[in-house]
């Protein structure tokens, strides 16, 4: 009987795992690690970019009407340098529609309950700033060309102030 017992205690032994009567050692796993989230960028630091321009995008909104009235209707000499005021600041508007988007893209992922609202704006800013009168006017105020890119920007302006309208709860 001790002959036959041998070979099956040896045989369970292998089969579960235990050597020499002690006992089994559990599998090691290697831990696989938790996703890391990726760094998002803060409220704050969005709306500050956002705030850094938004008193000139309103201004300049807020005097279209009377920018094309010197542009259309002007004669004279005070109507002309009106008009070559709001073609620079139409410029300016611009080139800060260029300097914010390029900005807000150097943050990291914005918080997801902002992520719509970033890209609303993200799309208003790069129509704003792509109206050419960043280039087109800082070089020559006066010209056709100028004058054409100015107008593109009264159009942009509108969407980009009406998203501005929606940043006011981190601007305060």
């Amino acid at each position: 009987m001790k002959k036959i017992l041998a070979p099956i205690i040896l045989a369970v032994a292998l089969l579960t795992g235990c050597e020499g009567g002690g006992a089994a050692s559990a599998p090691t796993q290697t831990p696989k690690p938790s996703p890391t989230a990726a760094p998002t960028s803060s409220p704050q630091q969005l709306a500050s970019i956002i705030s850094e321009y938004e008193n000139d995008w309103r201004e300049y909104d807020a005097k279209i009407v009377d920018c094309a009235l010197s542009e259309v209707l002007g004669s004279s000499v005070l109507d002309k340098i009106k008009a070559k005021t709001c073609r620079v600041t139409a410029a300016t508007a611009s080139i800060n529609a260029n300097l914010a988007a390029k900005n807000i893209r150097k943050l990291d992922t914005p918080p997801k309950e902002m992520g719509a609202l970033v890209a609303r704006t993200l799309a208003a800013l790069d129509s704003l700033a792509a109206t050419g009168a960043g280039k087109s006017c800082v070089t020559d105020n006066e010209s056709v060309e100028c004058g054409n890119d100015a107008t593109k920007v009264n159009g942009a302006i509108r969407p980009v102030v009406s998203v501005l309208d929606a940043w006011k709860p981190y601007t305060g």
